[in-house]
């Protein structure tokens, strides 16, 4: 009688444990789902777990994930609506959880995601305040799941992308936060979401999407985002998300004929959960050809962004390039019509600006040669062929020319050194650039310190760097002021908190 119950016991036993490692692993492909942008079957399956196990908040947790997802790509207010519904019972399951087992680690996890996710979806909205408590309530939880475990690793996600992020706020606004209890900690961030990124489980997906985007747009090393988006893409290869921006990091890298391999499957794809990935995508497929200098396809995808996408952002950029397009093609009518499209649309995106402001020049002085030149120079460069931009440049720049026109070939010039790691050259016509007068084109003079600066980083001469990086921080008034500073400021940390 004895061993028949000790057998029943083990029976039972097991049977639990078979039950719940079910359960995890279809949590597991449940949020596999959800990544892989299946969101119906990612829904019917975390709707079922959820009642399954209604101690566990997180199939609540990534159903509401899924509108994050949504609202990130089409800002549709019936996703953040139902997000915000999803949001709340999470909470409150997750806390009732709790009431029941204290030292319930999901449950810190939950609330710790929750409130992450819920802070990212109002500064998305514009709540800034909401934003901010829910990030303070993030941070809360996650320091109480990592006080009563170290080595849950899931749990270091929100920590890390909040220090990471506030750490990048102005100045001016740091003593604001710190009314919410919050403060930044860039090199403990990244410390936080590499982590994850390495031995998460849950949130490792995540982490190394996160961390990509911070290679990226802080770190200025788009071989790394790269690396992480191409694995990403590959594990989900439905995700358009992860694809658009793998193809964004290589364009940056010059990789012109891999990203339209990955823009052509976006834009092949027939049925679509965020339908403004793929019309940005015909955006990218244009500037890809318009690049490589095959106007004729970099029209036609043009076109299709502005017919299909329904914002004003990006299009002055479009119509812009197409009438450079037309223009290399002879097709001088339509290039003007098209520049006259540009100065007609109102947009705050700084590169619009920035082709609002060419497209005038161009037309008051009726197609200026030297001015289009520059752009088709431009081309080579941004397409990898750096020694033919390097020719043409030499041509503008031995040919008569205003200081302006001078000051952009100039950096760009030096730019294309760079780009070829022959920074003794890159050097010379960046200082070059920086020691030119020009108001109307004192970017190219901002930019010319951004490269000497990330030339000095990399040899270690962190004072000489930091001594440009002040004289970036000291210009005003000018194109793409917002990103260049930013990018500054990004270096500035990196020598200042080392790494």
């Amino acid at each position: 009688m004895k061993k028949l119950f000790l057998l029943i016991l083990l029976f039972i036993t097991n049977a639990i444990s078979q039950n719940s490692n079910d359960y995890e692993n279809n949590l597991k492909q449940s949020l596999d789902f959800v990544f892989n942008f299946n969101f119906k079957e990612a829904e019917n399956h975390l709707s079922t777990l959820a009642k399954l196990k209604t101690d566990d908040a997180r199939p609540l947790l990534y159903l509401s994930n899924i509108y994050v997802w949504k609202y990130i790509g089409d800002k549709q207010k019936s996703d953040f609506n139902k997000f915000e519904n999803l949001s709340k019972q999470t909470i409150e399951r997750a806390e009732a959880s709790l009431k029941i087992n204290k030292e319930n680690r999901w449950a810190y996890f939950s609330l710790s995601s929750i409130y992450g996710y819920r802070a990212l979806m109002f500064f998305l909205n514009r709540q800034y305040f909401d934003g901010l408590w829910a990030a303070r309530k993030s941070i809360n939880w996650t320091n109480e799941l990592i006080k009563l475990d170290p080595e849950f690793y899931d749990g270091y996600l929100w920590r890390g992308l909040f220090y990471f992020s506030l750490h990048q706020v102005p100045s001016s606004f740091k003593s604001f936060l710190s009314v919410f209890g919050l403060k930044g900690d860039i090199k403990q961030g990244i410390k936080d979401i590499q982590l994850v990124a390495s031995h998460g489980n849950f949130a490792k997906i995540e982490a190394m999407y996160f961390l990509s985007q911070f290679y990226s747009a802080s770190l200025n090393d788009n071989q790394k985002a790269f690396s992480l988006l191409r694995e990403l893409s590959s594990q989900y290869p439905n995700n358009v998300l992860f694809i658009y921006s793998t193809s964004i990091e290589l364009i940056k890298l010059h990789r012109i004929e891999e990203a339209k391999n990955y823009l052509q499957k976006i834009v092949s794809f027939d049925s679509f959960e965020i339908s403004a990935v793929k019309e940005l995508s015909y955006f990218l497929l244009g500037d890809c050809n318009f690049y490589q200098s095959n106007f004729s396809d970099a029209i036609s995808a043009y076109n299709l962004f502005t017919e299909k996408y329904n914002q004003n952002q990006y299009k002055p950029t479009a119509y812009f390039r197409m009438a450079i397009s037309y223009y290399f093609l002879n097709e001088i009518g339509k290039a003007k019509s098209n520049f006259e499209k540009v100065i007609s649309i109102r947009s705050k995106v700084s590169e619009d600006k920035f082709h609002q402001r060419y497209a005038k020049k161009i037309l008051n002085s009726n197609f200026d040669v030297v001015t289009l030149k520059i752009f088709y120079a431009w081309n080579f460069l941004r397409s990898g062929q750096f020694n033919k931009a390097i020719n043409l440049f030499d041509e503008i720049l031995n040919s008569k020319i205003d200081e302006d026109k001078r000051l952009v070939a100039t950096y760009l010039k030096g730019l294309s050194y760079f780009k070829l790691d022959d920074y003794s050259t890159a050097k010379r016509f960046l200082r070059d650039a920086i020691r030119m007068n020009s108001k109307e084109e004192l970017w190219a003079k901002a930019f010319a310190y951004l490269y000497f600066a990330r030339i000095e980083f990399v040899n270690k001469n962190f004072t000489s760097a930091e001594n440009y990086i002040l004289s970036i921080l000291k210009l005003d008034e000018y194109d793409f002021e917002s990103s260049i500073k930013s990018q500054a400021k990004s270096l500035q940390e990196r020598i200042k908190y080392n790494f």
